[in-house]
């Protein structure tokens, strides 16, 4: 793989636990690990200016810690310490301004406007990653009002950022990033381990296993999946289920499965650590993702790497991923008769083998390491060939 000419010294602004109570956001640390991973190879030093980080990288990577509670308080309170999380970012970024060139607006980060009018005054280039956190999370947890807020300063962040970085082509539809499409570049997924994240063992061979794992919360689809279930055990009721994840609806899950009498045929596993992750992956016949919005989970990248069917709605970046028939099945809606319905097909289907063959090689073109690396160098690229963008997109 080609190198940059001239490596940029970059700042990554990623935080978790602002907007959300800690608990219901998990993973984040490991997603920026994921992410600062691509750009290690790229760059000449890197900043990461997060919250609570404890992985170890190499010197060239400065880990810049901001403390944050994560509790939900009265909405003032919460707005105030929004506020003061942007200013100690602004504080950092003017004290090291000698230091960077670049400034990367990662997961958690987008709707940051202080930070990006202190790069503008800094004369620094910026990328905002639009991965559609502010859509799925902010609603159920913040309410309306506060929503409709961190839309708006996000929408006015891509406006003024010099690139706006999707995840996927599709993202730049359902996220109606249209009118930026002249600074657009596809950079900002996952890569996938896919030498962790493989087949152990053919579809054929595993249990008769349908899951969910991810996020409980509104807009995931998990209650309607709940309410597939019986429907589905008419017609296949050699079948068991795996719920694993944790989040706002977690008790409500538990009293769902009890109120339909399915606790004998479901597992519920609560947060599923990462590393124990391909295990559980190659045991399914079926994950399932009825989400009603959605960036590009990197659940269904690494489920599609370990040669799992997946059964998705076609929302966010996943048209990308998930081609009926193809590399996957699609959910015309989220309805529990949607679902058991597609679930029973799926199950039924006469080639699930080739399909995972082929989920697996989409995988290993489009998000391996090696491919998201050369995906971050386009970016980089064009992003310092580019002129400080200092008006709207």
């Amino acid at each position: 793989m080609k190198q940059l000419v001239n490596k940029p010294r970059v700042v990554v602004l990623r935080s978790v636990g602002i907007r959300t109570p800690a608990k219901t956001v998990r993973g984040g640390g490991s997603t920026l690990s994921n992410f600062l991973e691509q750009l290690i190879p790229l760059s000449k030093e890197i900043y990461a200016i997060t919250v609570d980080f404890p992985y170890k990288f190499p010197e060239q990577v400065h880990v810049i810690k901001i403390k944050t509670t994560g509790k939900r308080d009265w909405m003032p309170l919460s707005a105030l310490r929004f506020l003061l999380v942007q200013l100690k970012i602004c504080f950092h970024l003017c004290k090291m301004s000698g230091s960077f060139e670049n400034v990367i607006f990662y997961v958690g980060a987008s709707e940051f406007v202080l930070p990006m009018f202190c790069c503008k005054l800094l004369r620094k280039k910026t990328i905002v990653c639009a991965t559609g956190v502010v859509t799925r999370h902010s609603v159920e947890e913040m309410g309306l009002f506060p929503f409709y807020i961190l839309k708006t300063l996000e929408r006015l962040n891509f406006h003024l950022a010099d690139q706006v970085a999707v995840e996927s082509a599709a993202g730049i539809e359902a996220l109606r990033l249209s009118k930026f499409r002249k600074k657009i570049s596809i950079a900002s997924a996952l890569y996938i381990d896919t030498d962790t994240f493989k087949s152990d063992k053919g579809v054929g061979e595993r249990e008769n296993l349908v899951a969910y794992i991810g996020r409980l919360a509104e807009g995931k689809g998990i209650e309607n999946f709940i309410r597939s279930m019986p429907m589905i055990l008419k017609e296949r009721d050699d079948l068991e289920f795996l719920i694993g994840g944790d989040g706002l609806l977690f008790d409500k899950v538990k009293d769902e499965l009890a109120r339909h009498n399915l606790t004998k045929k479901v597992r519920v596993t609560g947060w599923i650590p990462h590393e124990e992750l391909p295990t559980y992956l190659n045991k399914l016949k079926l994950l399932i993702l009825p989400s009603y919005g959605e960036g590009l989970p990197g659940i269904v990248q690494e489920a599609m790497a370990c040669g799992t069917p997946v059964l998705a709605t076609p929302v966010g970046c996943l048209p990308d991923l998930i081609k009926d028939g193809e590399t996957g099945f699609v959910l015309e809606d989220q309805s529990p008769e949607c679902i058991a319905k597609n679930v029973v097909r799926a199950l039924e289907y006469p080639d699930l083998e080739k399909m995972a063959q082929n989920a697996r090689g989409l995988i290993e073109r489009e998000y391996s390491y090696k491919a998201m690396v050369e995906k971050c160098k386009v970016a980089l690229e064009a992003l310092l060939g580019a002129k400080s963008n200092r008006g709207c997109g």
